[in-house]
């Protein structure tokens, strides 16, 4: 018989140690994700909607359809998923704080949601099919708008400020730069209505993806077990459930019907008054004849005329007010980077611009990362101006890491049309406690000077900049230890709700004086111009918010069909202008004002002229109704009486912008308001009454 020899018995597995693995294994995922972040090119997602070349533009969505498809790849790993569960369900994960705990629970969400609650086989590899199809269908629907070169050629006689061609004609783009001001201004009701249809029949390529895309979401979410795509993206938001939101958008309908008929009432009677102008179908209202006519009425009754108005606001010094607001109310420095012998090799185009933001004194002085100024800060011959200031002492040392703003403002040629702002790099918390700090791009389509005179800002763009610049600051001022709840990487029913706080500032007195700087006197806005400005506010509003509505309602019935073969069979194009007409009360090209009979509905596909609802914004367009909701519960509670109070501006910094999505943002709200949040002030800013909680 051999020998026996005995052998040291293998080290046991304790509780402790198994929780200690799992601790340390979530670490290193955690700070491998961290390095992921900084390792790409931070430029690459810009390059898909600002660069001039075609090639890269391709090049730049293809790398993005990887990173997705990267995604998906490592969502549906069993094996790390068996680790992320097993420390979810030990109860000591219990005692981790709130970031921890927040981050552990959404990486959780993240797995299920990929199918890794679906068991190995057939299912899950479908839903691993569905999804790596949809993210081809959203890059190619997505490049479909960036490369659309639609255009018309339309009259000068309704043009009079465009050069005319050697015919007579001009040609108009269907990009919004030139859509909107000949909507606003075309006198004559068939250029409108040409325009119109042009504009709602563009990139026809879009309509069988965004009908495919409905169909294969709604499989996903029934493989997954949910009764369809709006109670799969709805789980984990600030509203949890589809007749939670169903509720609040049929409430608000309800609410805004007899003001919406009123304001309809009163732009009929203007048109009627103004048939001149309208050859045929003076009778009715049309979906063309909004923006002329709401312009229209603000010029005859409240004496606004917006080119005037304009004056007051070029794009620069307006920028430069904007962000003493923002260093008043938040503390912060704004400074640029000089760019004769710094930019020049770090940007994708001449154009673009580049400044750092620091904390004032009062906040540390610390680099926060990189921010927007329009003053022609330089980080070394200015440096006792910027001082001097604000007060401060400023270490022209530059930081470890730093991270940039890119200010990117005018159109050009493949460039997205519309404003919108970009993270380029997040901001988190090394495992040493050092920080990786952000950087992040405002991209805007504004037009570019011509000749000495500058660009000149209407007040809805100067609102529009105003919001985006604070997504921009949203993303600079955050401080959480993970990139996954950076800046607004928070739950979509609230991300847009910071930015949409901030736009209160452009209907105050204060702010709009302080903003204003006439582009050839200097001079301030009239006070006289200031008030009728503000007192315009609310014109128009229930109509607008209809509008919203409708993209919401949409928005939420397809995709929330009965069944999957309610989807099949849905008339995607005729819901969508029926719905449209029956909410707003105004006629399509049909004649038709209800929804009763669909027949004629056919004239446009206005849902696939713009990517929001096959991005995440999918089910999810309700999230800016409901920003307004939360962003004027906060300004009349906290702001209203004294908006650039420093104290409370910090106080919001704090409690808000700083937090990012690193903890439940009902809390958030919660926490800075002192109360649970209402609609109270939303519905009396609407003057249409009530008060009732959301969720």
């Amino acid at each position: 018989m051999a020998t026996s020899h005995l052998h040291k018995r293998p080290p046991q597995a304790t509780p402790a140690s198994v929780r200690d693995s799992m601790n340390r294994l979530l670490e290193q995922s955690r700070n491998l994700h961290n390095r992921l972040a900084i390792s790409r090119d931070e430029h690459s997602p810009v390059y898909q909607y600002a660069s001039l070349g075609a090639e890269l533009r391709g090049a730049s969505r293809e790398v993005a359809q990887l990173l997705e498809e990267f995604e998906i790849e490592k969502y549906m790993r069993d094996d790390l998923f068996k680790i992320v569960d097993t420390v979810k369900k030990d109860p000591s994960s219990q005692n981790l704080d709130i970031q921890a705990r927040h981050y552990l629970n959404s990486e959780h969400r993240k797995y299920v949601a990929n199918g890794l609650g679906l068991e190995p086989g057939p299912l899950r590899d479908r839903f691993k099919e569905i999804k790596k199809q949809m993210n081809v269908l959203g890059v190619e629907f997505q490049s479909n708008l960036d490369e659309d070169r639609g255009e018309i050629r339309v009259s000068i006689q309704d043009l009079d400020e465009r050069d005319p061609g050697q015919d007579g004609m001009v040609k108009v783009t269907l990009q919004y730069a030139d859509y909107f001001p000949i909507m606003d201004n075309a006198r004559n009701s068939k250029t409108r209505k040409r325009l119109f249809l042009a504009f709602k029949n563009k990139c026809k390529g879009n309509v069988p993806l965004f009908r495919e895309m409905m169909i294969l979401r709604d499989e996903a979410a029934r493989l997954l077990g949910d009764a369809n795509y709006a109670a799969y993206q709805l789980g984990d938001r600030l509203v949890t459930s589809p007749e939670k939101v169903n509720s609040f958008l049929d409430d608000l309908r309800c609410r805004l019907a007899d003001r919406g008929a009123e304001e309809l009432k009163r732009l009929k009677a203007l048109k009627t008054a103004d048939r001149e102008g309208e050859p045929a179908g003076g009778e009715q209202y049309c979906l063309w004849d909004y923006r002329y006519y709401n312009r229209l009425l603000l010029e005859k009754d409240y004496q606004i005329d917006q080119q005037e108005i304009a004056e007051f606001f070029p794009l620069n010094k307006t920028l430069e007010g904007m962000l003493d607001i923002f260093s008043r109310l938040f503390g912060l420095v704004f400074y640029e980077v000089d760019a004769s012998n710094q930019t020049k090799d770090l940007t994708w185009y001449p154009d673009v611009r580049i400044f750092h933001v620091w904390d004032d004194d009062d906040d540390g002085g610390e680099f926060v990362g990189v921010g927007i100024s329009i003053s022609r800060f330089s980080a070394t011959a200015r440096s006792e101006r910027i001082a001097h200031r604000y007060g401060i002492t400023i270490s022209l040392a530059p930081p470890e890491q730093p991270r940039y703003l890119y200010l990117d403002l005018y159109a050009r040629d493949g460039k997205r049309g519309h404003p919108f702002n970009i993270n380029l790099q997040p901001g988190f918390e090394y495992e040493n406690g050092d920080r990786s700090y952000p950087s992040t791009v405002l991209l805007c389509s504004f037009a570019k000077p011509a000749g000495t005179k500058p660009c000149l800002l209407h007040h809805s763009d100067m609102v529009t900049l105003f919001h985006e610049l604070g997504h921009g600051i949203h993303d600079l001022v955050r401080k959480t230890r993970y990139s996954r709840f950076h800046g607004t990487m928070t739950v979509l029913d609230f991300c847009e709700t910071p930015s949409k706080m901030l736009e209160n500032w452009c209907w105050l007195s204060r702010p709009l004086q302080s903003l204003s700087h006439h582009y050839e006197t200097g001079e301030p806005i009239p006070q006289s111009m200031v008030d009728n400005l503000i007192r315009v506010k609310k014109v128009n509003s229930g109509l607008f918010y209809l509008r919203q509505l409708h993209i919401s309602i949409f928005d939420l019935h397809i995709h929330q069909p009965p069944s999957h073969a309610s989807i099949l069979n849905t008339d995607i194009t005729s819901t969508y202008n029926s719905l449209w007409q029956s909410i707003t009360q105004m006629a399509g090209p049909s004649g038709e004002t209800t929804a009763t009979d669909t027949g004629g509905n056919d004239w446009g596909h206005g849902y696939a002229t713009f990517f929001h609802l096959l991005s995440d914004y999918g089910a999810g367009y309700y999230s800016y109704l409901l920003a307004d909701v939360y962003a004027l519960d906060m300004f009349h509670s906290v702001f209203k009486s004294d908006p650039l109070n420093p104290e409370q501006g910090r106080r919001y910094r704090r409690m808000v912008l700083e937090k990012g999505g690193s903890q439940p943002e009902m809390k958030t709200l919660s926490d800075f308001l002192g109360r649970e949040a209402t609609t109270q002030a939303f519905y009396e800013e609407l003057a249409i009454g009530g008060r009732s909680r959301i969720c």
